[in-house]
């Protein structure tokens, strides 16, 4: 079952990611590729849960196979354990903390 991710919600995912990556001293590399896919998405016209639904959002430039991989779970389940692991993975509120 496929459940109904918007674009803002998938968006906001991956910069948050991108956040938490930043916070736990990840390799910087791997924040920016967050941060890039969520700017690409912003620009994206198409549909991105039909562009990641069909497989053809590795198209879009920017968004690589591992990020590829994470947003079809999302867009199948509602849910990105990656996601989830790393906002328990820092103190409670602190990403709620920097949107201020």
């Amino acid at each position: 079952m496929d459940y109904k991710v918007d674009k803002k919600s998938i968006i906001e995912i991956l910069n948050n990611i991108a956040v938490l990556l930043e916070l736990k001293g990840e390799n910087p590399f791997k924040s920016r590729a967050y941060t890039n896919a969520a700017r690409a998405l912003e620009m994206a016209n198409d549909d991105i849960s039909d562009l990641i639904r069909s497989g053809k959002i590795q198209q879009v430039k920017g968004i690589g196979q591992a990020i590829a991989l994470k947003l079809k779970t999302l867009v199948e389940t509602g849910s990105l354990p990656y996601y989830e692991e790393l906002k328990a993975s820092v103190p409670s509120g602190l990403l709620d903390l920097l949107t201020i």
